[in-house]
């Protein structure tokens, strides 16, 4: 999504660093502490690691992905770098027009995925997908998605039925 489809402008940076300043008054910096192609659950994780210096309990990691989650529709919402890159909105209706089914594979917990492509109202192209709330695993996100795309299909996919296009090397 981000680097893809769309360019946030910083709003996914700044909803993690909302949600650790109202939970722990600690307005942390993610870009700090992970790296690009990361999932959510990953980010904050090793981001509460970072600035706690211990591992979160689970009712507190809920709690964050939760607060991240609230933050995001405002961050995305008043982003004023928020873009869709050159090329998508001709794109993804051509792709559907042509019958493929499309679908996602990202990082991004499932809830905020689906919050950063609306502003551009670019979820409907979406039908499926794999998520950072399936695995932290980037190849079985795509088996995710793939699975996923066979349920809607119908019928079996093979390797050669299925493209997929990423921004960061862990998306090859």
């Amino acid at each position: 999504i981000d680097g893809t489809l769309i360019i946030t402008g910083g709003a996914g940076a700044a909803s993690w660093r909302l949600a650790f300043d109202e939970l722990y008054d600690i307005p942390a910096d993610i870009g700090k502490f992970t790296d690009t192609g990361m999932t959510d659950p990953d980010v904050g994780r090793k981001t509460f690691e970072a600035v706690m210096h211990r591992a979160p309990e689970r009712k507190e990691f809920t709690r964050l992905l939760e607060r991240r989650l609230y933050y995001l529709h405002q961050t995305v919402e008043e982003s004023e770098g928020y873009r869709v890159l050159a090329g998508v909105a001709e794109l993804l209706p051509k792709l559907i027009e042509d019958g493929y089914l499309l679908g996602l594979v990202t990082g991004n917990l499932e809830a905020a995925a689906h919050i950063k492509l609306h502003r551009a109202r670019l979820n409907r192209f979406f039908s499926f997908g794999g998520y950072g709330s399936d695995s932290a695993d980037r190849v079985e996100l795509t088996r995710c998605a793939v699975r996923r795309a066979e349920l809607l299909a119908g019928q079996q996919l093979s390797r050669e039925q299925a493209l997929d296009v990423g921004d960061t090397p862990k998306d090859i």
